[in-house]
């Protein structure tokens, strides 16, 4: 970039993309360095999406898991994905239990496929309250999850990962520690962000 007269910085500089392109493999995938500061209890997830099509757009965005589970599959302290139903894809969030307890909510409109659509879940631990928003409007909403999302495991595999089995683009992937309120979100959702 700095060969090319741009900004390290400044995130709209230059204004081509850098969304990251994933290809919908298991293993395609981004690492975050794990840290102390992921373990959340009440969490906001969000971030911009644009998958391919409605059977391989499927995937997770972003999930935390924290312990290697007896079926395969992992407890999760937080995960945000798209799923596809009935021809199309959905948004989904939550977290699963180390029972194996999927706490999950579901939302109901599609998702569109070859665009790009602002998705984000926020989880109010305090309230038991899971709420889901695509484009910064709110979609689905519950306040029915009062077990609290697991913030450690007993053993296996713990990582934070970006895009898994997901094919499409994934940009500007926010985890915060707080439960952004609605007014936030839709405020902010379509702005760049600086000393957050």
């Amino acid at each position: 970039e700095i060969e090319l007269g741009s900004s390290l910085v400044d995130p709209a500089d230059p204004t081509s993309s850098r969304a990251v392109v994933l290809g919908g493999a298991a293993t395609d995938y981004l690492t975050v360095p794990t840290r102390f500061e992921q373990r959340l209890r009440s969490w906001t997830l969000e971030a911009w999406v644009n998958p391919t099509n409605a059977v391989d757009g499927a995937g997770i965005i972003l999930r935390r898991a924290v312990q290697s589970l007896a079926n395969g599959g992992y407890a999760q302290n937080y995960v945000i994905g798209l799923e596809t139903n009935a021809g199309n894809l959905r948004l989904y969030a939550g977290y699963t239990l180390a029972n194996g307890s999927n706490l999950v909510l579901r939302g109901a409109s599609p998702i569109p496929t070859g665009q790009w659509t602002y998705v984000a879940a926020t989880y109010n631990n305090s309230s038991a309250t899971l709420i889901l928003y695509t484009n910064g409007v709110i979609c689905a909403s519950t306040n029915r999850f009062s077990t609290s999302p697991p913030l450690n495991g007993k053993g296996g595999e713990t990582f934070v990962r970006i895009g898994e089995d997901l094919a499409g683009q994934v940009d500007e992937v926010r985890l915060w520690s707080v439960v952004r309120s609605s007014t936030e979100i839709a405020a902010s959702y379509s702005q760049v962000l600086t000393n957050q």
